[in-house]
Parts: C-alpha cells; structure tokens; sequence
C-alpha cells in the first residue's frame, strides 16, 4: 500500500513540475512577444515618419537602425516559441504558430514602405495588423489555470500592452502629420479612434485591490453593487 501511495505522490510531483514548467515558459514567451511588440512599434513609427517626410535618406537611416532592433526581438520570440507544442494547449500552440506565421510580413512591409509609394496611413495599417496578431498572445497566458488572480492580473495587463499600442499609434500618426503638415485623408480619424482605444483599455487594465490574502479587493471609487465594489 505504501509503494502505490509513493507512487501517485511520485506522479503528482511530476505533474505538478511539467504544469510549472509550461506556466513559465508561455510567461516567457509572452515577454518575447511584448518587446517584439515594443518595437515594431517604434517600427512602425519611423516608417511612418520616413513615408511622410518625403522618404529622404535623413530618415531612413534611423528606420534601418531599427529593424535590427525588430529582428532581434523576433529571432529571440522564435526561440520561445520552439518551446510550445499542443501540450500547453490546443489554443496557446495554435495562436503560437499563427504568430509565427506573421513574422515573414514584417520584411514584406519594410519592402514596401522603402520600395513604394505607399502612404502614411496604410503604413499605418500593415504593422497594426502583425502586432494585433502578436498581443493576442497575452489573453492565453491566464487560460487553462485555476488561479484566478493570476487571470485577472495577466487580462489587466493586456489591456494595458492595447493601450500602448493605440498610443503608439497615434504617436506615429502625429509624427507623420507634423512631417507633412497636416493629416492626410483618413488618418485624423483613425487617430481618434486610437485615442478612444486607449482610453478604453487603460480604463480596463487598471489592477484590481488585494486584501491581505492576495484576493481581488474593493476598487477605489467603485460604486455598491458593482462587482469590482463587491
């Protein structure tokens, strides 16, 4: 009787080190995910300065300095993700694969941006579209689990990497106005819908209070009845 009980302790052991073992290695993968994301958003700033000011060689130097900068965070992102098989779940090695699927428009858009005349705005448009893809990535992490805390810090903070991004896109639409001007036929409103974006997921992204135990606790300013003042 006691050889059988060592040895579902033995096997509960290992389980419990293999879910350990893929909590930590999709927790960095995310953080790959977040400095690739971090910069091709700057990526895509400078491309958007560069198409605006004319693409003058002033500004495309600083555009190449930068896509070493993408290329690293992309190369150590693969890496991560060579980690990930359907054993961390059907829908985290799915979306991994998806991502990395992405990554060959990357060098498909910079041909683009340096080799067209491409306007600001579909810029724009062609790196929002990979970094949508890559952040989605965040909403995985706190799937599959029982931590509930864990879950309602990782969605808090991925709202948060949203709102980044919609203010890093309008800084890139800033950039580019200041560059020509003025806003270009539909670029003020997609800069007021980024703005509302931002807003809206910094307003989500807010961390929930904890009581002593780690517990989500009662949100400053929530009025009774909600379920953040429960």
């Amino acid at each position: 009787m006691s050889i059988v009980v060592g040895a579902q302790q033995v096997i509960t052991s290992w389980t419990l080190a293999g879910q350990y073992q893929r909590v930590m290695d999709k927790s960095e993968l995310s953080a790959s995910v977040a400095e690739l994301t971090h910069q091709l958003a700057l990526e895509r700033d400078l491309a958007v300065h560069y198409v605006a000011a004319g693409r003058t060689p002033e500004r495309e130097e600083p555009l190449r300095a930068q896509f070493g900068r993408v290329d690293a965070a992309a190369e150590a992102f693969r890496e991560k993700a060579a980690t990930i098989t359907p054993a961390y779940g059907e829908s985290t090695s799915t979306l991994t694969r998806q991502m990395l699927s992405r990554l060959p428009e990357i060098a498909a858009t910079r041909s683009t941006v340096l080799g067209s005349a491409l306007l600001a705005l579909p810029t724009v448009t062609k790196y929002s579209q990979i970094i949508a893809v890559l952040a989605q990535f965040h909403d995985e992490i706190g799937k599959g689990g029982d931590q509930e805390v864990l879950a309602g810090d990782v969605a808090a903070l991925s709202a948060l990497s949203r709102a980044y991004n919609a203010a890093s896109e309008q800084r890139g639409l800033l950039t580019g106005a200041a560059a020509a001007g003025r806003f270009q036929s539909g670029e003020l409103d997609r800069f007021i819908a980024a703005r509302a974006r931002q807003r809206a997921r910094a307003h989500r992204g807010r961390l929930p209070r904890r009581d002593r135990r780690g517990r989500p606790g009662v949100r400053r300013g929530a009025p009774r009845g909600h379920p953040a003042g429960r």
